[in-house]
Formats: structure tokens, C-alpha cells, sequence
């Protein structure tokens, strides 16, 4: 039975104000451990989320002002030497020096579509471990038209970042859609 003072709702073994968006947690897990001893290690919990979060947001606000500028050099820095990218057409291993042959081209096709700007709408992170963290990101991303209105996409990507000495690495980047498919429905291809 768990008492009036837990952090852990009653029947649903649930974090009450959930910092843990919905994980289950019960005391089974940290048994002989009493209500303010398991409230001060959540608190402890929180703020290193808390701490990582805004290491996370940090390495994108670099990552989004790279792409910005395309600064090839930081942007290569975001990315480890081999990095899986996922999309709806499937999965590859890709080497970080293949991947900086292909982004001035990668560049070029957005910008002759009409790309010009991309930016971040949101992000959530969630650690998976003490060495990798998923970061969930929409962008927003404008395409101007000659002689129409921009048009506006959001688009989401999920990354599988791991810490590399006092930053993270992008080990794993899936794009929820595919950006080609969609330049085609807005009429851009």
C-alpha cells in the first residue's frame, strides 16, 4: 500500500507530476527505501535531466545555426564518424566522410526548391541511458515561391545522440517523412 505522502499516485504506480512523461515507477524498485529518501533521488534525477536538456538544446542551437550558414566544419562536428539515417524508404550506415560529399548537393536541391530557412519548432529529450539520449525535433521550414505565397513544412526527426566527451554526437537520425515526397505535394518538384 502506498501512503498518503508518496510521489507514486495511488492504483497506478505512476510518478504523481510525472517528470518521467508516464514511466512506470514503483517502489518495488527501490525497496526499504523510505517516501523523502525516494523523493530527494527523483529531485536528483530531475534536475541531471534538467542539466542534460539544456546540454541538448545547446548542441542543437549549434546544429540549427551550422545549417543555417551551411558550415560544413560544424556541422561534420554534430555527427559521428559512422551514423545510422533512417526514413521511410529504410536504413543505412553512413560514413561521416560520404555524408560531407553529399550535403553541398543535398544544399543545392532544397535551395532550387525553394528552401530558405529551417528552423526548430520544438524538441524532447529523453535520456535513454548515461551515454545516449532520443531527441524528438520538429522543424519548420520555408519555401519561398516566384509569385506566390511561402509555403511552410513541419517536419519531424528523431535523434539518437551519444556523449562525446562534453557534447553529444549524432549517432542516429530518422526523418519521419520523406522530404522529397513532400517538396512534390507543395507543387516544388
Amino acid at each position: 500500500m502506498v501512503s498518503d505522502n508518496s510521489p507514486i499516485a495511488p492504483d497506478s504506480g505512476r510518478i504523481a507530476g510525472d517528470p518521467f512523461k508516464g514511466r512506470a515507477r514503483t517502489r518495488a524498485c527501490h525497496p526499504g527505501i523510505p517516501g523523502p529518501l525516494l523523493r530527494a533521488e527523483e529531485r536528483a534525477i530531475v534536475q541531471r535531466m534538467s542539466n542534460e536538456n539544456t546540454e541538448v538544446k545547446s548542441f542543437f542551437t549549434r546544429y540549427e545555426a551550422a545549417n543555417a550558414i551551411f558550415d560544413v566544419a560544424q556541422i561534420a562536428a554534430c555527427y559521428a564518424e559512422v551514423f545510422m539515417f533512417g526514413g521511410p524508404q529504410g536504413v543505412q550506415c553512413v560514413k561521416k566522410e560520404d555524408f560531407l560529399k553529399v550535403l553541398p548537393r543535398r544544399k543545392e536541391f532544397f535551395r532550387s526548391r525553394g528552401l530558405v530557412s529551417s528552423n526548430i519548432d520544438s524538441l524532447a529529450a529523453s535520456e535513454l541511458d548515461s551515454k545516449y539520449t532520443l531527441v524528438e525535433v520538429v522543424w519548420n521550414m520555408r519555401f519561398d515561391r516566384s509569385g506566390g505565397e511561402p509555403i511552410y513544412s513541419q517536419n519531424a526527426a528523431s535523434y539518437i545522440l551519444s556523449r562525446a566527451n562534453d557534447s553529444f554526437q549524432i549517432v542516429f537520425q530518422i526523418d519521419h517523412q520523406d522530404l522529397t515526397k513532400r517538396l512534390q505535394e507543395f507543387g516544388l518538384e
